[in-house]
């Protein structure tokens, strides 16, 4: 459209968006007060996760049990909340309740007697901004993938639409994958 005007694109822009296309990670001017802090060193320097190195990308939590794993993904989601992004959490085991609970946290009890309807879930997560954790400690394991797989879809495309949400947490992974 730009270009159809006479106008030339900035280089710079250009160059970002061409970085984007081709998944290359954009160079970008760091932001500091963005960066999520997720402990310190010995020296007690901050160790930080800076959420554009994961634009359309993933990042991994692994561990014996009993190690921490639900301890670290509590803590980024805390650092989450506080920098403002939206969050949508996968819980097969119950154990984000406490998320649930905070300001502008919903929690949602899929259970065998009752499993909400995925669009409904999308429409709060669309219009309201808060964060969801999806709670299927009380819903049949055999049910959970097929729910899941759906949910997965509906919130790629809402993130298509809105951007939000910005980040999608799937607690104990390895329990939906048969």
């Amino acid at each position: 459209v730009i270009q159809d005007q006479g106008i030339e694109p900035c280089e710079g822009f250009e160059k970002f968006l061409n970085d984007l296309i081709n998944r290359r990670q954009p160079t970008y001017r760091q932001r500091p007060e963005r960066r999520l802090v997720l402990g310190y060193t010995s020296e007690e320097a901050p160790v930080y996760l800076d959420p554009l190195m994961l634009v359309d990308s993933r990042i991994g939590i692994f561990g014996a049990s009993s190690s921490g794993k639900s301890w670290l993904a509590g803590l980024i989601t805390e650092e989450l909340f506080k920098k403002g992004y939206q969050f949508c959490i996968v819980d097969p085991e119950g154990d984000y309740r406490g998320v649930a609970s905070s300001t502008h946290g919903l929690s949602i009890n899929v259970t065998d007697e009752y499993v909400p309807s995925i669009s409904e879930l999308m429409n709060f997560m669309e219009w309201h901004g808060a964060n969801m954790v999806v709670d299927m400690s009380g819903y049949k394991p055999e049910a959970q993938p097929a729910f899941l797989e759906e949910l997965l879809y509906s919130l790629r495309g809402l993130r298509q639409r809105r951007g939000r949400p910005h980040w999608l947490l799937i607690d104990e992974i390895q329990s939906f994958c048969p």
